[in-house]
């Protein structure tokens, strides 16, 4: 995260492709995610999160996700880990 509490990648990986700077993440997620303060599993992204799903996961066409904080010893959030498939 930076300054502003805004996530950027540090690492990223894409499947299939040699151009790993096709790497997205979905800034809806993220902020879901943090917002928690807890680990998130979805199976079906547009079932779990509904309306709240976003612009960038329906952009993305993310299918099923994972994304867990990063929190120091304080709890304080430094980033997130994010997994992610297009795949049904």
């Amino acid at each position: 995260l930076d300054e502003k509490k805004n996530p950027y990648p540090i690492a990223s990986h894409v499947r299939n492709t040699r151009n790993q700077e096709d790497a997205r993440f979905s800034r809806t997620l993220v902020r879901k995610c943090l917002e928690r303060g807890e680990a998130m599993l979805l199976k079906s992204v547009k079932d779990d999160l509904g309306a709240d799903a976003g612009a960038s996961i329906a952009e993305l066409k993310i299918w099923s996700a994972m994304c867990a904080p990063l929190l120091t010893q304080k709890q304080e959030p430094i980033g997130v880990i994010q997994l992610d498939t297009t795949d049904p």
